[in-house]
């Protein structure tokens, strides 16, 4: 019986432990972007001009993360014009590529799926979703 308890006790301990180290939360990151061709706006809540399409460049407020994919798709309505762009291993993506089908009303989806954390441990993101509209 006892040592039983002992292997229960040591499964739960190691249980714990596991946990402890393991446990990144990802649900509570929050994500900058910012667009050099508009630098100085708040472009989640303005939005952005076609003329600003430049380069988009994600970060992790948490100084510990770095964005590691995302996709990103231009969408129109509940539809989205063309396929993602899916970015692997970058946190920056050139917006000028969409620029001949983006229209005024469009939007950008962005959908952040990974980060990495500062031991370069790939994390998965539970809620990375922006929106990014175009006058």
């Amino acid at each position: 019986m006892k040592a039983y308890n002992f292997t229960m006790l040591m499964i739960l301990f190691l249980c714990l432990v596991t946990s402890a180290f393991t446990s990144d939360d990802s649900r509570k990151l929050k994500f900058n972007v910012t667009v050099e061709g508009a630098a100085e706006k708040n472009i989640l809540n303005e939005g952005l001009l076609t003329s600003e399409f430049d380069k988009m460049v994600i970060e992790v407020e948490k100084k510990n993360y770095q964005v590691y994919e995302f996709n990103v798709t231009l969408a129109r309505g509940p539809r989205p014009v063309g396929g993602a762009q899916k970015i692997l291993g970058y946190d920056n993506i050139n917006l000028d590529q969409f620029e001949t089908r983006a229209k005024t009303g469009d939007r950008f989806s962005v959908h952040i799926t990974k980060v990495k954390n500062k031991r370069n441990k790939v994390i998965d993101v539970k809620e990375g979703y922006l929106t990014i509209p175009i006058y």
